[in-house]
């Protein structure tokens, strides 16, 4: 029999006073003997093996739980960038798009109606220049010696319809006709003051007039002096007229621009587009200085409010006499008598094509006369920006171009004109058609940036709920998790680790279908059977009932055992004392059974 005093003998330190707990044996064959300070060790040890495995397990768990939410972050994060790429790249595609087929729209008219406005010029030209000729036939009429009734009022018509300002007639004299066309030009004059005074009754004309001028009977050059040696080129008639200057007979074979031009057209029997007027390199004297002649005179047929100092061109058409043909014959030697020019101003070409929402169209014209100078189109709108290649090079890929030649046949019903062929090989003509920052500025907008903004914004959001409500259910999972390692710690302090695990293992069929009852209390079991037992069947309520967990032993040995004065000795001290004192004892009866592989209950 074990008595209190033996426990007392050794003195265990955690007693007040006189309590202690001392060594014991239990006799079993071998006397195997073990110490109280190894039970309490064994049992701390059983404690801490169960406390590690619920450990792995959490950490375990934990890890898996942290590694699914590092992917669905992932996953969000991934996604979050591929829609704003994909959003951004879709709605910057969709402006440049809108952008590009814009500005495909706008140059399109533009070199359309550029080409229309061609083929309306020529073909009102071709007819007027037969007129004259069909006049000049059945009058009985020689050339040079033609003067044309109704000039001025014909040709106010053809300037309106073609956007010219000016229109002259110049006549091919041989030297031996000179002195009879300078007779014949001072006699045949009264188209002059006609064309004065029809002037001054046409709303449509914007320049000046001049009632009071002076005639020069004889072929001459820029400083009114009498030309010697023909062929000559005088003018003749002309609108409007604004004798500034002697009106007529001043030989057009002298001026530097011209005198090639006019060389050219005898020579090809096409019709040409001369160099422009007004583009001067600024590094060159004289061209600034022709500029300047140029504007002075051009100034006289147009508003106050026109830019004279604009460029300008004017186009050759020769004058053939070909009686009966419709379309003549440029290939074969033909009777050119003369040539008519028609003087515009580029802008006029390509003002009012387009509508007030077409902004910011660079139109760069160049010539193969080394001529170069930049237009800009707001709407209707004009801008003259300058001599030279003005666009914005970062534009360069978008460039529509085509030469004057071509674009009547592109654009234009290249059935219409049936008269002489715009010539290829003299002074061609190019346009270039380029968007601008301005024009694109309508279009590339910040709407991407902000659409891909609120959606990484939605995302984020996302993301950020996501987070917290991962936090807050970890949280709640720790405290489960810290109630849920508490109980267990409990279980193993009252069940040897077979019992234990069974109760577990029990817990883990009732959540794959079986209700657990192994921990239910006694009375809501009770009060379960009663409210359902019934209604089930017999194979359900053999479910339902409790499973005792309980082992079959053939060779078990109870103890009894009584600590002699353990009653008066505990009534004399604290409850944890006494608490002390058992867990001490009952530690030393596990490790003897462990190690006589012993189960002890």
């Amino acid at each position: 029999m074990v008595t209190l005093e033996s426990l007392q003998e050794n003195g265990a330190a955690e007693m007040d006073d006189s309590c202690s707990m001392s060594a014991y044996s239990v006799s079993d064959n071998d006397d195997g003997h073990v110490d109280s300070s190894e039970g309490s060790s064994s049992a701390a040890k059983h404690s801490r093996a169960s406390e590690n495995i619920e450990t792995t397990i959490a950490k375990t768990e934990t890890r898996a739980v942290a590694r699914t939410r590092i992917f669905v972050a992932f996953i969000l994060v991934v996604s979050m960038i591929a829609v704003a790429v994909l959003i951004y790249i879709f709605t910057s595609k969709g402006e440049q798009d809108k952008f590009e087929q814009k500005f495909e729209d706008d140059s399109t008219q533009i070199l359309e109606t550029i080409g229309s406005t061609l083929d309306v010029t020529l073909s009102s030209t071709d007819a007027f220049i037969a007129n004259i000729m069909a006049y000049a036939r059945y009058s009985n009429s020689t050339w040079p010696f033609v003067t044309k009734p109704e000039y001025a009022v014909e040709a106010a018509k053809l300037l309106v319809l073609s956007k010219a300002v000016y229109i002259g007639e110049y006549v091919f004299v041989e030297e031996e006709e000179k002195l009879a066309w300078q007779n014949y030009s001072v006699h045949h004059d009264s188209w002059v003051q006609e064309g004065i005074d029809l002037q001054r009754r046409n709303p449509d004309y914007k320049g000046i007039i001049i009632d009071e001028f002076q005639t020069l009977g004889l072929i001459h050059d820029n400083f009114a002096q009498e030309r010697i040696g023909g062929p000559y080129m005088p003018t003749w008639q002309v609108a409007p007229v604004v004798p500034i200057y002697f009106p007529y007979n001043w030989d057009a074979s002298t001026h530097e621009r011209m005198g090639p031009t006019i060389k050219h057209i005898f020579e090809k029997q096409h019709v040409v587009i001369g160099a422009a007027s007004g583009v001067a390199d600024p590094n060159n004297p004289d061209q600034i200085l022709q500029a300047e002649y140029d504007a002075l005179w051009i100034k006289n047929y147009i508003s106050e409010d026109d830019n004279p100092s604009e460029p300008f061109s004017e186009i050759y058409y020769p004058m053939i006499d070909a009686p009966g043909q419709v379309r003549i014959d440029v290939d074969q030697p033909q009777d050119i008598v003369g040539f008519s020019v028609i003087t515009f101003f580029w802008r006029d070409l390509i003002r009012d094509i387009l509508y007030e929402d077409s902004k910011g169209v660079v139109v760069v014209i160049e010539n193969s006369c080394n001529q170069v100078w930049t237009y800009q189109i707001d709407g209707p709108n004009t801008t003259y920006l300058g001599p030279g290649d003005l666009h914005d090079s970062n534009f360069d890929g978008m460039r529509r171009s085509a030469p004057l030649y071509n674009l009547r046949e592109l654009f234009s019903n290249s059935g219409v004109y049936t008269g002489i062929p715009l010539g290829e090989d003299y002074c061609v003509h190019t346009l270039h058609v380029y968007p601008s920052t301005e024009m694109r500025n309508e279009f590339i907008t910040h709407g991407p940036i902000i659409y891909t903004v609120s959606a990484v914004a939605f995302f984020v959001l996302t993301l950020l709920a996501f987070l917290i409500y991962d936090w807050k259910v970890e949280r709640r999972q720790k405290k489960v998790m810290a109630t849920a390692v508490q109980t267990s710690k409990i279980v193993s302090s009252l069940f040897p680790s077979n019992v234990r695990d069974r109760l577990f293992q029990g817990r883990e069929t009732g959540e794959h279908g079986l209700p657990f009852v192994g921990l239910e209390p006694q009375k809501r079991r009770l009060k379960s059977f009663l409210s359902s037992g019934s209604d089930k069947s017999a194979e359900a309520r053999e479910v339902d009932v409790d499973r005792p967990i309980a082992d079959l032993f053939p060779n078990c040995t109870v103890m009894f055992a009584d600590i002699s004065g353990f009653t008066a000795w505990s009534s004399v001290r604290e409850p944890a004392q006494v608490f002390r004192l058992l867990e001490t004892l009952y530690g030393a009866f596990d490790e003897i059974a462990n190690k006589r592989r012993v189960f002890k209950v």
